[in-house]
């Protein structure tokens, strides 16, 4: 529900280790009962339990390691364009785990708007996406005039891109 990749790391641990934990008792148990054979396949499912857990906390991490992208451009350019006054939306760019996901994106505005009025179309960008992904924990947009220079030119990685 949390979307906490910490949490569910630390629930495929506590899993792994129930289990181990009952494995060892059962092998204890066949053992006294002159199973001999018990102990090696108990540690041969306790080998195989910690590797599946292991590798499915790689699985669940490894988009926050590799800091891949957690959210597509192209819905978070939509999202923004929806804010009146906004022109156009460009250079998106989202990392992070999902109940932790960093956001900066471009925003063009009318060039011949005061300062003041952009920086508060601005603030309206951040407040419509923190509502739309309430995982956006931190969320920089960077408001520049809608001058021919400053135009996407191209379309890369899902999203519009302009020259840096």
């Amino acid at each position: 529900a949390l979307q906490s990749e910490i949490l569910v790391a630390d629930a495929a641990h506590t899993r792994s280790d129930v289990l181990a934990t009952l494995l060892v008792l059962a092998s204890l148990v066949a053992l006294k009962l002159g199973m001999m054979w018990a102990d090696l396949a108990a540690a041969a499912l306790v080998v195989a339990l910690v590797l599946r857990a292991g590798f499915g906390v790689l699985r669940g991490t490894l988009s926050t390691l590799s800091d891949e992208r957690r959210i597509e451009p192209r819905l978070v350019e939509r999202e923004a364009q929806l804010e009146e006054g906004v022109l156009e939306v460009h250079n998106v760019r989202s990392r992070g785990p999902l109940d932790d996901v960093h956001v900066d994106l471009h925003v063009l505005v009318d060039p011949r708007m005061p300062i003041a009025d952009a920086h508060l179309i601005g603030h309206r960008v951040e407040r419509r996406l923190r509502g739309k992904w309430p995982g956006f924990t931190d969320v920089v947009v960077h408001v520049e005039p809608a001058l021919p220079g400053e135009r996407a030119r191209m379309r890369e990685g899902g999203g519009l891109k302009a020259e840096s």
